[in-house]
C-alpha cells in the first residue's frame, strides 16, 4: 500500500465538491430557466458547468485507490481492502441516511414496520435524498477494484505503450453495450446509479493512479492544449445544454458522447492546474480543506441548503441561492474539523 498523498489530487476533489453544491444550489433557479438573457438562465448554465462533479470524483477514487493499492493479489489482501473501504464508506452513510430518513418523514403517523421497510430500502438504493445516490454507485466501483488492477497489470505487460488505448476502446465499448441494453429494455430508469454509466473515469482514474509519475509529465507538457480542448468541449456541452432550452431532445447514448468528454477534460486540467495552486497559500488551503473534506460536505449540505430554503423568503431567489451555496460549503466543513477532535470521527465523516 502506498501511503504517499498527491496534494493535486485533494485540490481536485475540492473543486469537485464545490462543483456538487453549486448544482444542488442553483437546482431551482435552473429548472425555471428559459431560452433568452434573464438570470435564471445564468444559473442554468453554472449548473450545467458544473456536472463534471460527479465523473470526476469517481475518476479520482479509481485515481486514490489504484494509486494506494497498486497490488491485490491474494484473496487476504483483496479481503482487507474490502473491509477497510467499506467501512469507512458504509457506516457514515448509513447514519446519515438515518438522518434523511427521521427528517423527511418527520410527522408522518407510519408503523415502525413500514418505517423501517422504507428506511431499508432508500438505504440500500441511496434514494433517503436526492444526492445519496452517489455512495451505493461508489461502493460498486469499490467490489470491481481488485478486477481492475488485474485487468490493468494484464494490459500494461503485454503493451505499455498501447495499454490505456485498448482499456479505454474496451472500456467504452462496454458502456456502450450495457447503455444501449438498458434503453432498449429498460432495465433501470435512472442510468445514474449503475457503475457502467461511469466506467471511462473509474478506468482511466485507475490507470493513471498506477502510473501516475508519467502521465504527469505528460500532461504537463500538453497542458495548454489540455486547456485549449476544454474550452472547446466546454462550448460544446453548453451549446448541447442551450439546444435542450429550444425544446430539442438527445439520445442519451448521444448525450454522453457531449458531456464525457468534457467532464473528463475538466477533471485533467483541475489535476494539473491545482499544482499550480499551492502559490497561492490562502486558496490552496482552503480548496484543500474543501478537499479533504469532501465527503461529510457531500453527505450534510442538503441539510444547509433545506435550511435556506426555509430561512430565506422566496423572493430573495439570487441572494439565498448564493448564500446557501457559501453556506453549504463552510457549515459541513466547519463541522468536519470540529469532530476531528473526536476518535470516534470516521463514524460521521469516513475517512
Amino acid at each position: 500500500m502506498n501511503s504517499r498523498n498527491i496534494s493535486e489530487i485533494t485540490v481536485t476533489r475540492g473543486f469537485a465538491i464545490i462543483a456538487v453544491v453549486v448544482i444542488h444550489g442553483t437546482a431551482t433557479l435552473a429548472s425555471s430557466a428559459t431560452f433568452g438573457l434573464n438570470h435564471q438562465l445564468i444559473y442554468f448554465l453554472m449548473n450545467k458547468m458544473a456536472s463534471f462533479s460527479v465523473p470526476a470524483f469517481i475518476m479520482l477514487s479509481g485515481f486514490v485507490l489504484c494509486f494506494r493499492y497498486p497490488g491485490l493479489g491474494d484473496r487476504h489482501s483483496i479481503m482487507n481492502f474490502y473491509k477497510k473501504r467499506y467501512k469507512s464508506l458504509l457506516v457514515p452513510y448509513i447514519l446519515w441516511s438515518l438522518l434523511y430518513h427521521l427528517y423527511h418523514h418527520f410527522g408522518k403517523h407510519e408503523s415502525y414496520y413500514f418505517w423501517l421497510k422504507n428506511y431499508i430500502k432508500e438505504t440500500l438504493t441511496g434514494a433517503a435524498s436526492y444526492h445519496l445516490y452517489f455512495v451505493p454507485l461508489l461502493a460498486q466501483f469499490y467490489l470491481l477494484t481488485p478486477f481492475l488492477l488485474r485487468l490493468i497489470h494484464r494490459f500494461h505487460e503485454r503493451n505499455a505503450q498501447k495499454a490505456p488505448f485498448f482499456l479505454s476502446s474496451l472500456t467504452i465499448l462496454f458502456q456502450i453495450i450495457i447503455g444501449w441494453v438498458n434503453q432498449t429494455l429498460h432495465v433501470v430508469d435512472d442510468r445514474s446509479i449503475l457503475s457502467t454509466t461511469y466506467m471511462i473515469f473509474f478506468v482511466l482514474g485507475g490507470y493513471m493512479g498506477m502510473h501516475y509519475e508519467r502521465y504527469s509529465k505528460w500532461i504537463k507538457q500538453k497542458r495548454f492544449i489540455l486547456y485549449g480542448l476544454t474550452f472547446f468541449l466546454l462550448c460544446i456541452h453548453i451549446g448541447k445544454y442551450l439546444f435542450v432550452l429550444r425544446g430539442w431532445v438527445f439520445n442519451p447514448l448521444l448525450s454522453d458522447v457531449i458531456v464525457q468528454p468534457y467532464c473528463l477534460a475538466v477533471t485533467l486540467s483541475l489535476i494539473e492546474l491545482s499544482k499550480e495552486i499551492s502559490a497561492f497559500p490562502p486558496a490552496s488551503k482552503t480548496i484543500n480543506a474543501l478537499g479533504k473534506f469532501s465527503y461529510i460536505i457531500y453527505l450534510s449540505h442538503p441539510f444547509v441548503l433545506s435550511l435556506c430554503d426555509k430561512i430565506f423568503p422566496f423572493s430573495y431567489q439570487t441572494f439565498r441561492t448564493l448564500l446557501s451555496i457559501m453556506l453549504g460549503l463552510a457549515l459541513p466543513l466547519l463541522f468536519g474539523i470540529l469532530c476531528k477532535r473526536w476518535n470516534r470521527t470516521w463514524l460521521l465523516i469516513g475517512r
